[in-house]
């Protein structure tokens, strides 16, 4: 009965800093984005909307850059530095069963810490989506990466190595999760967001 009053009493504190960040202007982050090699335009959109409907609840914008392209003359409330390794795309190569009667773990992207503090650094590993990944359309493609970013600039706002107990800042999840249905942050853990943001 006490892990269920707290666990309501933390639910009932985000859903009031969300209320609060709806009457706030959006903190915007500045993706700065760089890939090993081209993307398809259709899976970039894909991506750059399932970050935004999965961040929006939050208060949070995004603006995109393209790393190579930027003068660092922009002002932002948060940045997050991107760089997408291996090919970003569908895979001919179907190795999604062999992965998975092998019963491995991937880590598919990776934000990094120092003395505790997220740093503005993420690298997705686009090589090993693909070995978990079925050859699929691109659209399935774009609405993951998003999934996965995220989760990484949810790391970076909040300033927490931290993840949730649900939804989409658990730490792990299984490959159907991320792919199918609608995923996404838990209250407590878009709180964690909206609090940051006042703090700033």
């Amino acid at each position: 009965m006490v892990v269920c009053v707290e666990y309501l009493m933390v639910a009932a504190a985000a859903q009031i800093a969300l209320a609060l960040s709806a009457l706030s202007p959006p903190a915007t982050v500045g993706v700065f984005v760089d890939f090993d090699h081209a993307a398809p335009r259709a899976l970039i959109d894909s991506m750059q909307r399932e970050v935004k409907s999965l961040l929006e609840p939050a208060g949070v914008a995004t603006a995109w850059r393209r790393l190579r392209e930027s003068q660092g003359a922009e002002k932002f409330d948060n940045v997050l530095v991107v760089r997408f390794t291996g090919v970003c795309g569908p895979s001919p190569r179907k190795v999604r069963d062999e992965l998975d009667s092998a019963g491995g773990e991937i880590t598919l992207a990776s934000t990094k810490v120092r003395s505790g503090h997220v740093l503005p650094w993420t690298v997705v590993r686009c090589d090993s989506i693909r070995q978990g990944f079925a050859a699929r359309p691109a659209s399935p493609w774009g609405r993951l990466l998003g999934r996965i970013l995220a989760h990484e600039i949810l790391h970076r706002i909040a300033d927490t190595t931290e993840h949730g107990h649900r939804g989409l800042f658990k730490a792990t999840h299984a490959w159907d999760e991320l792919l199918e249905g609608k995923l996404r942050f838990a209250a407590p853990d878009l709180g964690r967001v909206t609090r940051a943001i006042r703090l700033r």
